[in-house]
């Protein structure tokens, strides 16, 4: 698996999946964002989406008046305007079969809680329920989930019964 992270105010996950070149495609369109956000331009001779070989042989570009600095390669690219700076990594993680189980059910468990919590956040009741309750929202969505399979329709309105008996 290829993730390549974007660290600039925040870090963010741009890509993530089994396909190094869509991962390498990924790194040039992250800097292109990057560049774009500092001129009104491209260097004439940055590698364009589609052209990952230029990556392998590594890219590099300084502005005229010294303020601009990229380079790009095949593990990643900095970019630098003044004093902020942009880091872009292509990371591979080799995983198992049971750690692949492990992070998609670790994966399935954030997305329910979210789910979970948007409808707390919805109701206005994210300030009136303890964590112990959002524990008890979560397992009862999560039950009739498991319980039905796929039918969230089923799961939904077991958990808006539940935040009623909460709200009143």
């Amino acid at each position: 698996m290829y993730i390549v992270i974007t660290a600039a105010a925040d870090i963010n996950v741009a890509y993530s999946g089994n396909d190094r070149n869509e991962a390498l495609k990924t790194i040039i369109i992250e800097a292109w964002k990057y560049i774009l956000d500092t001129r009104e331009g491209l260097p004439a001779d940055i590698p364009a989406p589609g052209d990952i070989s230029r990556l392998e042989d590594g890219w590099s570009y300084s502005g005229k008046d010294g303020r601009l600095n990229a380079t790009m390669n095949a593990a990643g690219a900095e970019i630098s305007y003044w004093e902020d700076r942009v880091l872009i990594r292509l990371k591979e993680i080799k995983l198992d079969r049971q750690q692949l189980k492990e992070a998609a059910e670790a994966y399935d468990t954030l997305v329910r809680e979210e789910v979970v919590r948007d409808r707390i956040r919805f109701r206005g009741l994210d300030n009136a329920m303890t964590q112990e309750q959002i524990k008890e929202a979560v397992a009862v969505y999560s039950d009739v989930l498991d319980e039905y399979g796929t039918d969230e329709e089923d799961a939904l309105e077991a958990l808006e019964r539940f935040l009623s008996s909460i709200g009143q």
